[in-house]
């Protein structure tokens, strides 16, 4: 199906589910329409949907050296690095941002200076 999600097994593509569900048929409504996809993966579709959509969004999130490594704790759920772990330490400004761009590793990156507002 060109890389579209499918139920393992079948054509069917996964939204399909959802677009029924949408539309306000029922599940059922859908395994009777599409009788090669099951229970068992209808419900798991929609159990992983609903953890995707509860579930806290992650950033991958990088502490400027002159930051405390102790403020990882405050933000818990993420993934929270320093740059010296990053193995950056002593990498100065433009440089080091484009160390950090480059790798493609984190969402975010904290730091602090003077001249910054």
């Amino acid at each position: 199906m060109s890389g579209t999600p499918c139920f393992a097994g079948t054509r069917v593509p996964a939204r399909t589910l959802i677009d029924y569900l949408e539309g306000g048929d029922s599940e059922e409504d859908f395994l009777e329409d599409f009788p090669t996809v099951s229970r068992k993966q209808a419900v798991a579709l929609l159990e992983e949907a609903s953890e995707l959509l509860i579930a806290p969004a992650l950033m991958r999130t990088l502490l400027d050296e002159c930051l405390p490594a102790r403020l990882r704790r405050d933000l818990p759920g993420h993934e929270v690095q320093a740059v010296p772990r990053a193995g950056w330490a002593g990498i100065k400004n433009g440089e080091l941002l484009r160390l950090i761009a480059d790798s493609g590793e984190f969402d975010v990156f904290l730091t602090m200076g003077k001249s910054l507002p």
